[in-house]
């Protein structure tokens, strides 16, 4: 199906701030939803006009029709249809994980509207053919165990893997992620982790050597994969950057809001890098 940005839906979007600021867009993870963003909005309302949108199918982005496809390149044509709704010609944007990845097809496929971009653990995408295939089939057992056993089981061992290891030290904040992915609609997650995953994603590895955009590439120093696949990015753009945070693990901005926030407004407000 080819995106029609004219008939893309409103998407429910939270904003924080003074809209005379500068605006920033934060595309949240896999089950989350815009209101995961309040303590870094919170931390940057005084010089930033934070949007916190709802990916379609988490939190309350329900309300459109739930038959065709959600594709990369259909949320990004929304993406788009949004700041056009909004007026913005072109705005700052972090995406962590899922939103991430989303944020970096934006990015690659519509340059001109990204003026600056922060990726917090998010990937450019699966190259290998075999890899592809395999984390299809694993998203599509997913999908089937999020209807048939429904939210609340699913997210218990969603958080038992390697990857959220570091939330465990902090049961609090773990329990209270525990308890807003299970507010999402059981159907909707298994559509989204089926057409979304990272093995139908379009890998943009070979996008990132033309991304003239200044980029801040984010990763939890105990987070088991992402601080290697981030160092092979940032490698690739002309004006990227990485940055570790140490003690933090996948969800950086949920683990450490005072420290994400101030590293964002100062890569934000500082003035762009130049390349030959």
């Amino acid at each position: 199906m080819q995106p029609n940005p004219a008939s893309a839906p409103v998407w429910p979007i939270l904003a924080r701030g003074d809209v005379s600021h500068p605006a920033v867009m934060f595309l949240h993870g896999f089950m989350g939803r815009g209101s995961e963003w309040e303590e870094t909005a919170a931390l940057m309302a005084g010089e930033y006009y934070c949007l916190l949108p709802d990916l379609p199918g988490h939190g309350s982005h329900t309300a459109r029709p739930f038959e065709p496809p959600l594709t990369f390149e259909i949320i990004a044509a929304e993406i788009a249809a949004q700041l056009d709704l909004l007026g913005y010609p072109q705005i700052d944007m972090v995406g962590y994980s899922m939103g991430g990845r989303i944020a970096l097809y934006f990015a690659a496929r519509y340059p001109e509207r990204v003026n600056k971009l922060v990726i917090e653990s998010g990937s450019p995408g699966i190259t290998e053919q075999d890899a592809r295939q395999a984390r299809r089939r694993a998203d599509a057992r997913r999908a089937g165990e999020i209807v048939q056993r429904g939210m609340p089981a699913f997210v218990e061992d969603w958080y038992q893997l390697p990857l959220w290891a570091s939330l465990e030290q902090r049961p609090e904040k773990l329990q209270a992620k525990k308890d807003d992915c299970a507010q999402n609609d059981p159907v909707w997650m298994a559509k989204v982790i089926e057409e979304l995953s990272p093995g139908t994603q379009p890998a943009v590895w070979d996008a990132l050597p033309n991304m003239h955009i200044p980029t801040l590439l984010a990763a939890g120093a105990l987070d088991p994969k992402y601080p290697q696949l981030l160092q092979k990015a940032v490698t690739l753009l002309p004006q990227g950057k990485m940055l570790l945070f140490e003690d933090a693990g996948h969800n950086i901005h949920y683990e450490q809001p005072e420290s994400f926030a101030r590293q964002v407004i100062n890569f934000l407000s500082s003035p762009d890098q130049t390349t030959d």
